[in-house]
């Protein structure tokens, strides 16, 4: 008993770190204040951002450019004109949007919580079938012995 305790408990641990991540979209709203970062704005939408603020360096982003095109990079650098990862460069100004993966603390809570329901239930499973199948020789026992 002691052993599928420890496994439920290892199971829905792993679950809950793992973590779920979600691109989410940078939505800037100019409040006037930046925080020292300097506001930059694309040349093709109403998008703006503040590099160092809303991505940083490791940052998973995905971004569509101002002439349709779409693709993903890790951030390996930035300024105020060029972010910069997976051997490419994508000039600020012809970002139309960006996007961030963050972790989804709702979606890690979420599946944890269900991971470590649906691991009890499978002990709970497991231990009724072991008992159901040991059950008749318990009886035997009993009655010849």
């Amino acid at each position: 008993m002691h052993c599928s305790k420890s496994l439920v408990a290892v199971s829905s641990l792993l679950l809950c770190l793992n973590g779920c991540t979600t691109y989410q979209s940078i939505e800037h709203t100019d409040g006037g204040k930046t925080d020292g970062h300097a506001l930059v704005r694309s040349s093709c939408s109403d998008f703006a951002f503040q590099p160092g603020n809303d991505i940083k360096v490791g940052d998973d982003v995905r971004f569509q450019t101002c002439d349709g095109r779409s693709a993903s990079m890790t951030v390996t650098e930035f300024d105020a004109r060029h972010i910069r990862g997976n051997n490419e460069a994508v000039p600020v100004e012809e970002l139309a949007s960006l996007e961030v993966k963050k972790l989804s603390l709702w979606k890690t809570a979420l599946y944890g919580i269900t991971g470590g329901t649906v691991a009890v239930a499978s002990v709970a499973l497991l231990l009724g079938v072991v008992l159901v199948s040991a059950l008749p020789h318990m009886i035997v026992s009993a009655l010849t012995g």
